[in-house]
């Protein structure tokens, strides 16, 4: 069987941010921001081991940027931040 859409998505990003840890004065950081279903959102960094949530979206941009401080040296911060919104359709649970 195969992936499905939103591993196919993830697997893409995490790709396309493989080169970040490799160059550590990279311009652009990526978060995946997802919406819980029982309110608010958590944002998940590719590239380094970053999470953060927040009940709303001004809250949450606040809660990223707070982190990216506290894990990057200065000299080593990103220029921007990217958030990529995650919309789940639906979803599967699989026995082990």
């Amino acid at each position: 069987m195969g992936a499905g859409f939103g591993e196919l998505v993830l697997t893409e990003a995490l790709n396309r941010n493989e080169t970040q840890m490799e160059d550590p004065n990279y311009d652009e950081f990526e978060f995946l921001v997802l919406a819980r279903p029982n309110g608010g959102y958590t944002a998940h960094s590719l590239g380094a081991c970053i999470m953060t949530e927040a009940d709303d979206l001004e809250s949450l941009e606040k809660e990223i940027r707070d982190a990216v401080c506290c894990h990057f040296d200065e000299e080593c911060r990103p220029v921007r931040i990217k958030l990529s919104f995650i919309e789940v359709v639906s979803e599967k649970i699989l026995e082990p």
